[in-house]
Protein backbone atom coordinates (compact mmCIF):
# COMPACT_ATOMS: atom_id res chain seq x y z
CA UNK A 1 0.00 0.00 0.00
CA UNK A 2 1.56 3.20 -0.93
CA UNK A 3 1.67 6.36 1.26
CA UNK A 4 0.60 9.66 0.03
CA UNK A 5 3.34 11.58 2.15
CA UNK A 6 6.00 9.74 0.60
CA UNK A 7 4.49 9.72 -3.22
CA UNK A 8 5.24 12.36 -5.87
CA UNK A 9 3.01 13.07 -8.84
CA UNK A 10 4.62 14.19 -11.73
CA UNK A 11 3.75 14.92 -15.43
CA UNK A 12 5.12 13.40 -18.40
CA UNK A 13 5.46 15.52 -22.00
CA UNK A 14 5.74 13.54 -25.22
CA UNK A 15 5.70 14.26 -28.95
CA UNK A 16 3.85 10.94 -29.89
CA UNK A 17 3.72 9.85 -33.34
CA UNK A 18 -0.13 9.48 -34.63
CA UNK A 19 0.34 5.63 -34.20
CA UNK A 20 1.73 5.85 -30.81
CA UNK A 21 -0.79 8.42 -29.70
CA UNK A 22 -3.71 5.87 -30.63
CA UNK A 23 -1.82 3.29 -28.48
CA UNK A 24 -1.76 5.51 -25.21
CA UNK A 25 -5.55 6.47 -26.27
CA UNK A 26 -7.04 2.88 -26.59
CA UNK A 27 -9.21 1.65 -23.04
CA UNK A 28 -8.70 -1.70 -24.27
CA UNK A 29 -7.53 -4.12 -21.33
CA UNK A 30 -5.37 -5.79 -23.54
CA UNK A 31 -3.01 -3.58 -26.31
CA UNK A 32 -0.27 -4.87 -28.78
CA UNK A 33 1.82 -2.01 -30.75
CA UNK A 34 3.08 -3.86 -33.64
CA UNK A 35 5.39 -2.08 -35.90
CA UNK A 36 8.56 -2.12 -38.58
CA UNK A 37 11.79 -1.46 -36.03
CA UNK A 38 12.51 1.98 -35.52
CA UNK A 39 8.99 2.92 -34.89
CA UNK A 40 8.90 3.92 -31.22
CA UNK A 41 6.96 0.71 -29.81
CA UNK A 42 9.64 0.50 -27.02
CA UNK A 43 9.58 3.70 -26.04
CA UNK A 44 6.36 3.77 -26.21
CA UNK A 45 5.84 0.76 -23.64
CA UNK A 46 7.74 2.13 -21.55
CA UNK A 47 5.75 5.52 -21.29
CA UNK A 48 2.94 3.37 -20.75
CA UNK A 49 4.25 2.34 -17.42
CA UNK A 50 3.95 6.23 -16.22
CA UNK A 51 0.51 6.00 -17.05
CA UNK A 52 -0.42 3.66 -14.65
CA UNK A 53 -1.79 4.34 -10.93
CA UNK A 54 0.73 5.25 -7.89
CA UNK A 55 1.34 2.66 -5.95
CA UNK A 56 0.38 -0.26 -8.47
CA UNK A 57 3.01 -3.02 -9.10
CA UNK A 58 3.43 -4.30 -12.30
CA UNK A 59 6.06 -6.73 -14.88
CA UNK A 60 8.29 -5.78 -17.80
CA UNK A 61 9.28 -8.86 -19.68
CA UNK A 62 11.65 -9.14 -22.72
CA UNK A 63 13.02 -12.69 -24.44
CA UNK A 64 15.96 -12.53 -22.94
CA UNK A 65 18.08 -10.91 -20.17
CA UNK A 66 20.50 -9.70 -22.80
CA UNK A 67 17.30 -8.02 -24.89
CA UNK A 68 15.66 -6.70 -21.26
CA UNK A 69 18.98 -5.53 -20.21
CA UNK A 70 20.74 -3.99 -23.85
CA UNK A 71 17.01 -2.36 -25.07
CA UNK A 72 13.97 -2.47 -22.35
CA UNK A 73 15.77 -1.30 -19.13
CA UNK A 74 17.91 1.09 -21.16
CA UNK A 75 14.61 3.11 -22.72
CA UNK A 76 13.20 2.96 -19.51
CA UNK A 77 16.33 4.62 -17.95
CA UNK A 78 16.67 6.74 -20.55
CA UNK A 79 12.74 8.41 -20.73
CA UNK A 80 11.98 8.03 -16.93
CA UNK A 81 15.48 9.86 -15.09
CA UNK A 82 15.15 10.73 -12.18
CA UNK A 83 11.38 9.25 -11.33
CA UNK A 84 13.06 6.05 -10.52
CA UNK A 85 14.29 6.26 -7.00
CA UNK A 86 15.66 2.77 -6.54
CA UNK A 87 17.00 0.44 -8.46
CA UNK A 88 18.29 -2.90 -7.42
CA UNK A 89 19.61 -4.78 -9.98
CA UNK A 90 19.92 -8.30 -7.87
CA UNK A 91 16.47 -8.53 -7.38
CA UNK A 92 15.44 -6.84 -10.67
CA UNK A 93 13.18 -4.45 -9.47
CA UNK A 94 13.02 -0.67 -9.82
CA UNK A 95 10.40 2.15 -7.87
CA UNK A 96 9.63 5.02 -9.16
CA UNK A 97 8.79 8.16 -7.12
CA UNK A 98 4.93 7.15 -7.22
CA UNK A 99 5.54 4.17 -5.43
CA UNK A 100 5.55 2.53 -8.55
CA UNK A 101 6.95 -1.17 -8.10
CA UNK A 102 8.48 -2.78 -11.77
CA UNK A 103 9.44 -6.31 -11.74
CA UNK A 104 12.36 -6.70 -14.55
CA UNK A 105 11.65 -10.44 -15.87
CA UNK A 106 13.50 -12.54 -18.79
CA UNK A 107 10.77 -14.62 -20.58
CA UNK A 108 13.02 -17.20 -21.74
CA UNK A 109 11.51 -20.05 -19.10
CA UNK A 110 8.03 -18.26 -18.65
CA UNK A 111 7.62 -21.29 -15.95
CA UNK A 112 9.72 -18.41 -13.76
CA UNK A 113 7.08 -15.67 -14.43
CA UNK A 114 4.52 -17.33 -12.03
CA UNK A 115 3.95 -16.08 -8.79
CA UNK A 116 3.27 -12.56 -8.20
CA UNK A 117 -0.04 -10.45 -7.96
CA UNK A 118 -0.03 -7.89 -10.73
CA UNK A 119 -2.16 -4.74 -11.61
CA UNK A 120 -0.08 -4.38 -15.44
CA UNK A 121 2.24 -5.82 -17.56
CA UNK A 122 4.17 -5.33 -20.37
CA UNK A 123 5.84 -7.57 -22.75
CA UNK A 124 8.42 -6.31 -25.34
CA UNK A 125 9.25 -8.06 -28.48
CA UNK A 126 6.29 -10.45 -27.19
CA UNK A 127 6.52 -12.06 -30.59
CA UNK A 128 10.05 -13.89 -29.63
CA UNK A 129 8.27 -15.21 -26.89
CA UNK A 130 6.33 -18.72 -26.06
CA UNK A 131 2.41 -18.17 -26.45
CA UNK A 132 2.93 -19.41 -22.28
CA UNK A 133 4.14 -16.66 -21.31
CA UNK A 134 1.24 -14.73 -22.20
CA UNK A 135 -1.12 -17.13 -20.82
CA UNK A 136 1.17 -17.26 -17.42
CA UNK A 137 1.08 -13.55 -17.59
CA UNK A 138 -2.79 -13.20 -18.25
CA UNK A 139 -3.16 -15.80 -14.69
CA UNK A 140 -1.36 -13.10 -12.57
CA UNK A 141 -3.04 -9.68 -13.84
CA UNK A 142 -4.94 -10.11 -10.36
CA UNK A 143 -5.10 -5.98 -9.15
CA UNK A 144 -6.42 -3.11 -10.54
CA UNK A 145 -5.95 -1.94 -13.00
CA UNK A 146 -5.87 -5.11 -15.11
CA UNK A 147 -4.24 -4.10 -17.71
CA UNK A 148 -1.49 -5.31 -19.96
CA UNK A 149 0.40 -4.61 -23.52
CA UNK A 150 2.62 -5.90 -25.73
CA UNK A 151 5.12 -3.91 -28.19
CA UNK A 152 6.68 -5.96 -31.33
CA UNK A 153 7.40 -6.36 -34.47
CA UNK A 154 5.46 -9.03 -35.99
CA UNK A 155 6.44 -12.51 -36.14
CA UNK A 156 3.95 -14.23 -38.66
CA UNK A 157 0.50 -15.23 -38.70
CA UNK A 158 1.36 -18.63 -36.71
CA UNK A 159 2.31 -16.69 -34.17
CA UNK A 160 0.50 -16.20 -30.72
CA UNK A 161 0.40 -12.32 -30.83
CA UNK A 162 -1.26 -12.74 -34.24
CA UNK A 163 -3.75 -15.33 -32.95
CA UNK A 164 -4.20 -13.98 -29.77
CA UNK A 165 -5.13 -10.38 -31.11
CA UNK A 166 -5.95 -10.35 -34.61
CA UNK A 167 -7.30 -13.80 -34.97
CA UNK A 168 -9.12 -14.61 -31.92
CA UNK A 169 -8.95 -11.66 -29.97
CA UNK A 170 -12.55 -10.13 -28.69
CA UNK A 171 -12.86 -6.72 -30.04
CA UNK A 172 -13.90 -5.63 -26.71
CA UNK A 173 -11.01 -6.58 -24.92
CA UNK A 174 -8.17 -6.34 -27.37
CA UNK A 175 -6.90 -3.87 -29.56
CA UNK A 176 -4.34 -3.94 -32.27
CA UNK A 177 -2.31 -0.51 -33.58
CA UNK A 178 0.32 -1.70 -36.66
CA UNK A 179 2.11 0.79 -38.37
CA UNK A 180 5.54 0.75 -40.42
CA UNK A 181 9.16 1.85 -39.75
CA UNK A 182 8.41 5.12 -41.58
CA UNK A 183 5.58 6.25 -39.27
CA UNK A 184 8.50 7.83 -37.12
CA UNK A 185 8.84 10.94 -38.32
CA UNK A 186 11.77 11.69 -35.89
CA UNK A 187 13.92 9.19 -37.88
CA UNK A 188 16.89 9.98 -39.97
CA UNK A 189 16.07 10.34 -43.46
CA UNK A 190 19.55 8.13 -44.07
CA UNK A 191 17.96 4.97 -41.77
CA UNK A 192 14.61 4.90 -44.01
CA UNK A 193 16.93 5.12 -47.23
CA UNK A 194 19.43 2.17 -45.90
CA UNK A 195 16.14 -0.05 -44.53
CA UNK A 196 14.41 0.74 -47.88
CA UNK A 197 17.38 -0.27 -50.05
CA UNK A 198 18.41 -3.61 -48.07
CA UNK A 199 14.63 -4.79 -47.06
CA UNK A 200 12.55 -6.03 -49.90
CA UNK A 201 10.00 -8.65 -50.20
CA UNK A 202 8.35 -10.31 -47.12
CA UNK A 203 11.38 -9.25 -44.94
CA UNK A 204 10.51 -5.96 -45.98
CA UNK A 205 6.73 -6.55 -44.98
CA UNK A 206 7.22 -7.63 -41.68
CA UNK A 207 10.58 -5.76 -40.58
CA UNK A 208 9.92 -2.22 -42.30
CA UNK A 209 6.20 -2.14 -42.64
CA UNK A 210 5.02 -4.16 -39.62
CA UNK A 211 2.90 -6.89 -40.93
CA UNK A 212 2.04 -10.17 -39.72
CA UNK A 213 3.58 -12.48 -43.20
CA UNK A 214 3.29 -15.66 -43.73
CA UNK A 215 7.27 -16.88 -44.35
CA UNK A 216 6.42 -20.24 -44.90
CA UNK A 217 6.23 -20.62 -48.85
CA UNK A 218 4.71 -24.20 -48.60
CA UNK A 219 1.13 -22.73 -47.39
CA UNK A 220 -1.21 -24.95 -48.73
CA UNK A 221 -3.63 -22.24 -49.02
CA UNK A 222 -2.12 -19.91 -50.31
CA UNK A 223 -5.17 -18.03 -51.93
CA UNK A 224 -6.47 -17.72 -48.49
CA UNK A 225 -6.84 -14.29 -46.95
CA UNK A 226 -8.37 -13.07 -44.03
CA UNK A 227 -9.55 -9.75 -45.47
CA UNK A 228 -11.22 -11.49 -48.47
CA UNK A 229 -12.62 -14.81 -47.08
CA UNK A 230 -13.24 -14.05 -43.19
CA UNK A 231 -16.15 -12.06 -42.27
CA UNK A 232 -18.71 -12.05 -39.01
CA UNK A 233 -22.04 -12.61 -39.42
CA UNK A 234 -21.85 -15.15 -41.98
CA UNK A 235 -24.43 -17.69 -40.66
CA UNK A 236 -26.80 -14.63 -40.12
CA UNK A 237 -26.48 -12.97 -43.44
CA UNK A 238 -26.74 -16.00 -45.09
CA UNK A 239 -28.19 -19.37 -43.92
CA UNK A 240 -31.07 -20.00 -46.03
CA UNK A 241 -33.06 -23.01 -44.62
CA UNK A 242 -34.55 -23.77 -47.78
CA UNK A 243 -31.55 -24.23 -49.37
CA UNK A 244 -29.80 -27.98 -49.19
CA UNK A 245 -26.96 -27.30 -46.45
CA UNK A 246 -23.44 -29.56 -47.88
CA UNK A 247 -21.67 -31.39 -45.21
CA UNK A 248 -17.95 -31.93 -45.64
CA UNK A 249 -16.74 -35.02 -44.29
CA UNK A 250 -13.43 -36.67 -43.46
CA UNK A 251 -13.06 -39.36 -40.94
CA UNK A 252 -10.67 -39.44 -37.66
CA UNK A 253 -10.11 -40.18 -34.40
CA UNK A 254 -8.86 -37.30 -32.51
CA UNK A 255 -10.75 -34.88 -34.26
CA UNK A 256 -13.37 -34.85 -36.77
CA UNK A 257 -14.72 -31.75 -38.15
CA UNK A 258 -17.23 -30.88 -40.95
CA UNK A 259 -17.23 -28.04 -42.43
CA UNK A 260 -21.47 -26.77 -43.46
CA UNK A 261 -21.53 -24.93 -46.77
CA UNK A 262 -24.50 -23.45 -48.91
CA UNK A 263 -23.96 -21.52 -52.41
CA UNK A 264 -26.44 -18.35 -52.62
CA UNK A 265 -28.28 -18.12 -55.75
CA UNK A 266 -26.10 -15.44 -57.21
CA UNK A 267 -22.84 -17.62 -56.74
CA UNK A 268 -21.69 -16.69 -53.07
CA UNK A 269 -20.17 -20.03 -51.72
CA UNK A 270 -20.21 -19.77 -47.71
CA UNK A 271 -18.86 -21.90 -45.24
CA UNK A 272 -22.08 -21.12 -42.16
CA UNK A 273 -20.80 -23.43 -39.37
CA UNK A 274 -18.47 -26.31 -38.63
CA UNK A 275 -19.49 -29.74 -37.37
CA UNK A 276 -16.75 -30.77 -34.49
CA UNK A 277 -15.58 -32.54 -32.10
CA UNK A 278 -11.97 -33.20 -29.97
CA UNK A 279 -11.36 -36.19 -28.65
CA UNK A 280 -12.02 -39.96 -28.94
CA UNK A 281 -15.16 -39.10 -31.19
CA UNK A 282 -16.94 -41.57 -34.09
CA UNK A 283 -19.71 -41.20 -37.01
CA UNK A 284 -22.36 -41.32 -33.96
CA UNK A 285 -21.42 -38.25 -32.02
CA UNK A 286 -20.87 -36.39 -35.09
CA UNK A 287 -24.54 -36.77 -36.42
CA UNK A 288 -25.95 -35.93 -32.99
CA UNK A 289 -24.09 -32.87 -33.23
CA UNK A 290 -24.98 -32.14 -36.57
CA UNK A 291 -28.40 -32.81 -35.92
CA UNK A 292 -28.96 -30.22 -32.53
CA UNK A 293 -27.16 -27.90 -34.55
CA UNK A 294 -29.44 -28.09 -37.50
CA UNK A 295 -32.71 -29.21 -35.68
CA UNK A 296 -35.21 -28.32 -38.35
CA UNK A 297 -33.53 -28.04 -41.91
CA UNK A 298 -36.42 -28.25 -44.68
CA UNK A 299 -33.67 -27.62 -47.25
CA UNK A 300 -32.45 -31.06 -47.28
CA UNK A 301 -28.49 -32.14 -46.17
CA UNK A 302 -26.32 -33.74 -48.74
CA UNK A 303 -23.19 -35.20 -47.79
CA UNK A 304 -19.34 -35.28 -49.33
CA UNK A 305 -16.18 -36.94 -48.31
CA UNK A 306 -13.67 -39.58 -48.52
CA UNK A 307 -14.54 -41.94 -50.82
CA UNK A 308 -12.57 -44.68 -48.42
CA UNK A 309 -15.39 -44.10 -46.08
CA UNK A 310 -17.62 -46.46 -48.15
CA UNK A 311 -15.53 -49.09 -46.61
CA UNK A 312 -17.54 -51.65 -44.80
CA UNK A 313 -16.07 -52.32 -40.92
CA UNK A 314 -15.04 -55.11 -40.68
CA UNK A 315 -17.03 -55.87 -37.09
CA UNK A 316 -20.73 -54.03 -38.43
CA UNK A 317 -19.91 -54.55 -42.30
CA UNK A 318 -21.54 -50.78 -42.37
CA UNK A 319 -19.46 -48.08 -43.96
CA UNK A 320 -19.17 -44.28 -42.19
CA UNK A 321 -22.00 -43.20 -45.10
CA UNK A 322 -24.16 -46.50 -43.92
CA UNK A 323 -24.28 -45.06 -40.16
CA UNK A 324 -24.49 -41.81 -41.25
CA UNK A 325 -27.64 -42.26 -43.42
CA UNK A 326 -29.41 -44.37 -40.58
CA UNK A 327 -28.83 -41.59 -38.15
CA UNK A 328 -29.77 -39.09 -40.21
CA UNK A 329 -32.86 -40.40 -42.13
CA UNK A 330 -35.51 -39.70 -39.62
CA UNK A 331 -34.08 -36.17 -39.27
CA UNK A 332 -34.66 -34.77 -42.95
CA UNK A 333 -36.57 -36.54 -46.10
CA UNK A 334 -33.96 -35.14 -48.49
CA UNK A 335 -30.49 -36.46 -47.74
CA UNK A 336 -28.05 -37.16 -50.48
CA UNK A 337 -24.51 -38.49 -50.94
CA UNK A 338 -21.82 -37.16 -53.82
CA UNK A 339 -19.61 -39.85 -53.68
CA UNK A 340 -17.05 -39.98 -55.90
CA UNK A 341 -15.60 -43.77 -56.66
CA UNK A 342 -11.92 -42.43 -55.67
CA UNK A 343 -11.16 -39.41 -53.83
CA UNK A 344 -9.61 -36.65 -55.90
CA UNK A 345 -5.74 -36.34 -56.39
CA UNK A 346 -4.55 -34.36 -53.25
CA UNK A 347 -3.15 -32.04 -55.52
CA UNK A 348 -6.35 -31.17 -57.83
CA UNK A 349 -8.12 -31.06 -54.38
CA UNK A 350 -5.51 -28.65 -52.86
CA UNK A 351 -5.59 -26.25 -56.13
CA UNK A 352 -9.45 -26.95 -56.50
CA UNK A 353 -9.91 -25.41 -52.36
CA UNK A 354 -7.61 -22.62 -53.84
CA UNK A 355 -9.70 -21.74 -56.57
CA UNK A 356 -12.51 -21.44 -54.54
CA UNK A 357 -11.06 -19.29 -52.09
CA UNK A 358 -10.00 -17.24 -54.83
CA UNK A 359 -13.47 -17.34 -56.74
CA UNK A 360 -13.91 -19.49 -59.43
CA UNK A 361 -16.13 -19.68 -62.87
CA UNK A 362 -19.12 -18.14 -61.54
CA UNK A 363 -18.58 -18.12 -58.23
CA UNK A 364 -17.23 -15.07 -56.04
CA UNK A 365 -14.45 -15.94 -53.31
CA UNK A 366 -15.40 -18.35 -50.27
CA UNK A 367 -16.84 -16.39 -47.49
CA UNK A 368 -16.42 -17.73 -43.93
CA UNK A 369 -18.34 -16.78 -40.52
CA UNK A 370 -15.62 -15.84 -38.21
CA UNK A 371 -16.94 -17.33 -35.04
CA UNK A 372 -18.78 -19.78 -36.81
CA UNK A 373 -15.97 -21.81 -38.18
CA UNK A 374 -12.75 -21.28 -36.21
CA UNK A 375 -10.85 -24.71 -37.34
CA UNK A 376 -11.64 -24.52 -40.73
CA UNK A 377 -9.94 -21.35 -40.81
CA UNK A 378 -6.86 -22.59 -38.37
CA UNK A 379 -6.40 -25.04 -41.24
CA UNK A 380 -6.25 -22.81 -44.37
CA UNK A 381 -3.78 -20.68 -42.15
CA UNK A 382 -1.43 -22.98 -40.95
CA UNK A 383 -1.47 -26.17 -43.12
CA UNK A 384 1.73 -26.67 -44.92
CA UNK A 385 2.68 -29.05 -48.16
CA UNK A 386 4.54 -32.05 -47.56
CA UNK A 387 8.47 -32.16 -48.96
CA UNK A 388 7.01 -33.08 -52.70
CA UNK A 389 4.34 -30.53 -52.86
CA UNK A 390 2.28 -33.41 -53.66
CA UNK A 391 -0.17 -33.34 -50.42
CA UNK A 392 -0.73 -31.66 -47.38
CA UNK A 393 1.68 -32.53 -44.39
CA UNK A 394 -0.03 -34.44 -41.92
CA UNK A 395 1.64 -34.81 -38.53
CA UNK A 396 1.40 -38.54 -36.60
CA UNK A 397 2.54 -37.66 -33.10
CA UNK A 398 -0.73 -37.75 -31.79
CA UNK A 399 1.16 -35.11 -28.37
CA UNK A 400 1.95 -32.52 -31.54
CA UNK A 401 -1.09 -30.05 -31.65
CA UNK A 402 -0.63 -29.90 -35.22
CA UNK A 403 -1.88 -33.51 -35.38
CA UNK A 404 -5.25 -31.96 -35.29
CA UNK A 405 -5.22 -29.90 -38.85
CA UNK A 406 -5.70 -30.93 -42.23
CA UNK A 407 -9.37 -32.42 -41.57
CA UNK A 408 -11.33 -29.81 -41.57
CA UNK A 409 -9.85 -28.34 -45.17
CA UNK A 410 -10.15 -31.76 -46.67
CA UNK A 411 -13.53 -32.30 -45.70
CA UNK A 412 -14.28 -28.46 -47.29
CA UNK A 413 -12.05 -29.68 -50.33
CA UNK A 414 -14.28 -33.27 -51.24
CA UNK A 415 -17.08 -30.87 -51.61
CA UNK A 416 -15.53 -28.36 -53.57
CA UNK A 417 -13.87 -31.05 -56.01
CA UNK A 418 -17.44 -32.03 -56.56
CA UNK A 419 -19.27 -28.90 -56.96
CA UNK A 420 -16.85 -25.74 -57.87
CA UNK A 421 -17.35 -24.72 -61.12
CA UNK A 422 -14.36 -25.33 -63.24
CA UNK A 423 -12.78 -26.28 -60.77
CA UNK A 424 -8.54 -27.72 -61.00
CA UNK A 425 -10.09 -31.25 -60.22
CA UNK A 426 -13.02 -30.96 -63.04
CA UNK A 427 -10.22 -29.75 -65.26
CA UNK A 428 -7.89 -32.60 -64.54
CA UNK A 429 -11.08 -35.02 -64.97
CA UNK A 430 -12.20 -33.45 -67.85
CA UNK A 431 -8.81 -34.13 -69.31
CA UNK A 432 -7.84 -37.71 -67.93
CA UNK A 433 -11.18 -38.56 -69.98
CA UNK A 434 -10.38 -36.48 -72.84
CA UNK A 435 -7.22 -38.53 -72.88
CA UNK A 436 -8.73 -42.27 -71.79
CA UNK A 437 -10.30 -41.22 -74.99
CA UNK A 438 -8.02 -40.25 -77.33
CA UNK A 439 -6.00 -43.45 -76.56
CA UNK A 440 -9.36 -45.51 -77.52
CA UNK A 441 -9.61 -44.07 -81.03
CA UNK A 442 -5.74 -44.67 -81.36
CA UNK A 443 -5.91 -48.00 -80.69
CA UNK A 444 -9.30 -48.44 -82.71
CA UNK A 445 -7.37 -46.82 -85.63
CA UNK A 446 -4.77 -48.91 -85.40
CA UNK A 447 -6.44 -52.12 -85.11
CA UNK A 448 -8.76 -50.75 -88.39
CA UNK A 449 -5.41 -50.20 -90.42
CA UNK A 450 -3.57 -53.31 -89.26
CA UNK A 451 -6.66 -55.53 -90.43
CA UNK A 452 -8.40 -53.31 -93.12
CA UNK A 453 -11.28 -53.61 -91.56
CA UNK A 454 -13.07 -52.57 -88.04
CA UNK A 455 -11.48 -53.48 -84.56
CA UNK A 456 -13.38 -56.10 -83.74
CA UNK A 457 -13.50 -57.45 -86.77
CA UNK A 458 -17.29 -56.91 -88.21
Amino acid sequence: MSDPDKTQTYRVRMNATEPQARFHRSSKRFRAFVSGIGAGKTFSGAVEILRMPPGTTGLVAAPTYRMLADATIATIKEIFGDLIVEYVKSDMTMRLVDDKMILLRSADDPEKLRGPNLGWFWLDEGAMMAPLAWKIMVGRLRLDPGRAWVTTTPRGKVNWVYQNFVRDGLPELFDVIQCSTKSNIYLPDFFLQQLEAQYSGAWRQQEYEGEFVDFNQNAAYHEFKRAINVQKNVYREYYNPRQPIAIGCDFNIARMCWPVVQVTLDGQPVVITEIEETGRTNVHAMCGLLRKRFPDHPGGIHFYGDSTGQGGSSQTGFSHYDLIESEMRNHTSDIQFFLPRSNPNPRDRILTVNDVLRGTGLWQPLLIDEEEAPIFIEDLESVILNENGTDVEKIKNADDERSLLTHASDGFGYWACVEAPNSSWQVAQALESARSNARIEREYAREESKHGQGLWGI
